[in-house]
């Protein structure tokens, strides 16, 4: 199925459920629809297989950025290393994106110099990535990273923290959901550059939301295939406001499907292996 506009006033159905469905599953939410309305901001409905159904009252849209080469740079299989770190919090009840929001340039240690290609595509500078002009190393950026989660989270996601020493419970009713715009931030990006360079991956990004799973399953596969500037300019309702600093455009994706009632729930997540704590360097 293709991709379409989407209508204003288009109702996106009220439980969006994990990629891989089953009859049985989908049985089970339809059941639990009901108690979803009455509960509490901050609970999360546990259905199994590690779906939840996300009614925390705040979400976290993560944006990473990352070195990268043209085809003429003669760079393939070379390791990408994040160099932009932004977040930006969305109202869950409303879909309005909150004030707070993150951001951290991150020095690349194993490839420094960013490709031409890389400065122009990202829109990043070779002066944004160094020291001497504020930028961190990616464990720099993710310690702090987690105490602006929980500032903004006013102490509800626990102090206790599983999984190698992290202040955020992930496992908290309040806890903040992750939000991206496909698996790549995530499952990708952070994954593989934290375990090339031994950091514990924080809990809190074990799981989360990939928004094009709601967008393909209400208007059509082809967002699976879009960028954030291709989604926003195909719902007719939605416009790119340029390349704006703080995931301010995944954050006004996030919000569509909110203010037309859907309640989100968890598409993807890291295999427990993968997730494996290792202190931060």
């Amino acid at each position: 199925m293709s991709s379409r506009a989407i209508n204003s006033c288009d109702l996106i159905s009220p439980i969006l459920v994990a990629h891989h469905r089953c009859s049985a599953l989908t049985s089970a939410l339809s059941m639990l629809s009901s108690r979803c309305s009455g509960s509490a901001a901050g609970d999360r409905l546990d259905v199994g297989r590690g779906v939840w159904l996300c009614l925390s009252d705040q979400f976290v849209v993560v944006d990473l950025k990352a070195t990268c080469w043209n085809r003429d740079d003669n760079k393939y299989g070379v390791s990408q290393e994040i160099i932009e770190f932004s977040s930006i919090l969305v109202d869950a009840a409303t879909g309005h994106p909150m004030s707070s929001t993150f951001h951290e340039y991150v020095i690349p240690t194993e490839h420094h110099e960013l490709s031409e290609f890389c400065k122009n595509y990202n829109g990043i500078k070779q002066e944004d990535v160094q020291r001497g002009n504020g930028a961190v190393t990616l464990s720099e950026a993710l310690q702090p990273h987690e105490a602006w989660i929980q500032e903004n989270n006013n102490g509800r996601g626990g102090g206790g923290g599983g999984g190698g020493g992290s202040g955020l419970d992930v496992n908290s009713s309040a806890a903040v959901v992750v939000v991206t715009w496909g698996n790549w931030d995530c499952r990708t990006m952070l994954k593989q550059e934290c375990h090339r360079k031994d950091l514990r991956i924080p809990d809190y990004f074990a799981r989360w939301i990939n928004v094009k799973t709601p967008f393909a399953d209400k208007y059509g596969n082809g967002y699976w295939n879009k960028s954030v500037k291709e989604a926003l300019e195909a719902t007719e309702v939605l416009e790119w406001e340029g390349a704006i600093k703080g995931g301010r455009n995944k954050a006004r994706l996030l919000s569509l499907p909110i203010q037309q009632g859907a309640n989100l729930a968890i598409t993807s997540w890291l295999d427990p292996a993968a997730a494996a704590a290792a202190p931060n360097n």
